[in-house]
């Protein structure tokens, strides 16, 4: 019975803590990343799609695909895209993209 208390009580206490220091933003960011970055290649001629980055220029048009897993972040001198296990960095003009996404 003791023992059963002992435990009882340091796991409150851990709790106690972790809800003191726990930064929720932070984690869910984390996970977010690691969730979005694991993922493989879901749809057939993906990896395709992937390889024809290579030629984009500001003009090009892109989009996403229906049900497509994505993580899009701007910072001050770029934007990026992080989709099926692969980042794709791109220049601050791009974010204008972020601004038109649904």
């Amino acid at each position: 019975m003791f023992a059963a208390s002992l435990l009882d009580n340091t796991l409150k206490e851990l709790l106690a803590r972790i809800e003191r220091q726990a930064r929720p933003q932070h984690v869910l960011g984390s996970m977010a990343e690691r969730f979005i970055a694991e993922r493989p290649a879901i749809l057939s001629g993906q990896r395709a799609t992937l390889q024809a980055a290579a030629v984009l220029t500001l003009e090009s048009r892109v989009g996403g695909r229906q049900g497509l897993i994505y993580r899009l972040t701007e910072q001050p001198h770029r934007v990026t895209l992080l989709c099926n296990a692969r980042r794709v960095v791109l220049p601050a003009a791009a974010a204008t993209v972020a601004a038109l996404r649904t």
